[in-house]
């Protein structure tokens, strides 16, 4: 009697298939959740800028141009971030 301990091509070319076809499926929501862990990311670095900010105008650090050219920079990061929420939410 003779017994085979090995698998065939057939049973090996299928379970490539079935990899394939999970990792094709799971690429999308993969992508999807880097995209919006990063830009989770940048909005706690643009909060975080804007609380630096607030304390060292409040505390008088710095210069006078400290505050209304890095609020100026934060403003225009915090509408970026509100337009890619927004086109995040079409997704």
């Amino acid at each position: 009697m003779k017994i085979n301990a090995g698998i065939t091509l057939i049973e090996l070319l299928l379970v490539i298939a079935i990899v394939a076809l999970l990792g094709a499926a799971a690429t999308p929501f993969l992508s999807s959740f880097v995209l919006r862990t990063n830009f989770d990311a940048t909005g706690q670095k643009v909060v975080s800028s804007i609380r630096k900010a607030q304390g060292y105008a409040m505390d008088g650090k710095q210069s006078q141009v400290w505050g209304c050219v890095n609020l100026a920079i934060i403003f225009v990061c915090l509408v970026a971030v509100v337009q890619v929420r927004w086109f995040l939410r079409t997704f």
